[in-house]
């Protein structure tokens, strides 16, 4: 009995290790093959990359949620606006430029919030302007220059009587989409807060502005990239807007226009019998046939001098 029981063990524990874990990929220096799939949660957890490389960035604890940005000075000497790219992660909300197919330069962004998403997809820079403003979103100034409305939207609201509309700045400006979503100087959060447009710290934003060229790719992904910068086409889909549905108003039927009441017509006085004319009596015609009025042509007696004379015909 104690054998079988011994072999019984025996097998479950070579079951066991037939079913454990597969071990973590390496790279050729024994480092996981991405910085992505360390484990940071292990209380003991220490970043495995050599310190000073992009891979110790990303391997960092506080990633990707830090402020820091990551450059690679020798990588960034050679960039120009032909052979980057630019790499927005609204997963992360950081964006990183490639150059010839490695990472120059990573640094945090923020982009649109869930009613005014900032739209995956594969976009190009369409222009540039150092001094840009918005102009739709900015604030509502009295006629004082008091600011009234902070977060103004001059396509749907209106400035008070005797104000203005002053739109939002955005320096080092580069537009995506003729639709008002682009790259530009702005507040960060680490957390989705723009109207849509993808804001950047001012170092990197005046970085980026002196190699990007007009033609330059700008790809905004749903979920990250791999290591040689390449979105898959599932996450370069928009997400459609999460604006809460509007409930549609039944038309209200017109009330009925009251009828207007007729004014009462005061009642004739009763007739004094007293009073009373007689009606007068009808003249009296004569006593003879009336003429009959089927034929319009007077009555001519038969010896009048009217008609012509035997055997002459009538003039026609």
């Amino acid at each position: 009995m104690n054998k079988i029981l011994l072999s019984l063990l025996g097998c479950s524990l070579i079951l066991g290790s037939c079913t454990s874990v597969k071990p973590e990929k390496k790279d050729d220096a024994g480092l996981p093959a991405s910085p992505r799939s360390v484990n940071k949660s292990d209380p003991l957890y220490k970043n495995p990359y050599p310190a000073n490389t992009y891979n110790h960035f990303v391997a960092r604890k506080d990633y990707p949620k830090t402020y820091d940005v990551y450059y690679d000075n020798a990588l960034l000497a050679q960039a120009n606006g032909g052979n980057s790219k630019v790499v927005v992660s609204l997963r992360e909300q950081r964006a990183r430029l490639y150059v010839n197919g490695k990472v120059g330069m990573d640094w945090p962004v923020c982009t649109g919030v869930r009613s005014r998403p900032t739209p995956a997809g594969s976009y190009k820079v369409l222009g540039k302007e150092v001094k840009h403003a918005s102009n739709r979103y900015g604030r509502f100034v009295d006629a004082s220059g008091k600011t009234t409305n902070g977060d103004a939207d001059a396509f749907t609201e209106t400035p008070p009587e005797g104000g203005a509309f002053i739109g939002s700045p955005m320096p080092y400006w580069q537009r995506l989409t003729n639709c008002g979503v682009g790259l530009h100087v702005g507040k960060v959060g680490r957390s989705p807060r723009s109207h849509g447009c993808i804001r950047m710290p001012k170092a990197p934003a005046e970085k980026l502005f002196r190699i990007t060229s007009v033609g330059t790719p700008v790809i905004v992904t749903n979920g990250i990239e791999d290591s040689n910068g390449h979105a898959s086409a599932a996450d370069l889909k928009p997400v459609a807007a999460m604006n809460p549905p509007v409930p549609k108003k039944k038309p209200v039927a017109p009330k009925p226009e009251p009828k207007p009441v007729p004014a009462e017509t005061p009642a004739a006085p009763a007739a004094d019998p007293a009073k009373t004319e007689p009606a007068p009596a009808a003249p009296s015609s004569p006593d003879k046939a009336p003429e009959s009025i089927s034929d319009p042509r007077p009555v001519v007696p038969a010896s009048s001098p009217l008609l012509p004379a035997t055997g002459t015909p009538a003039a026609a």
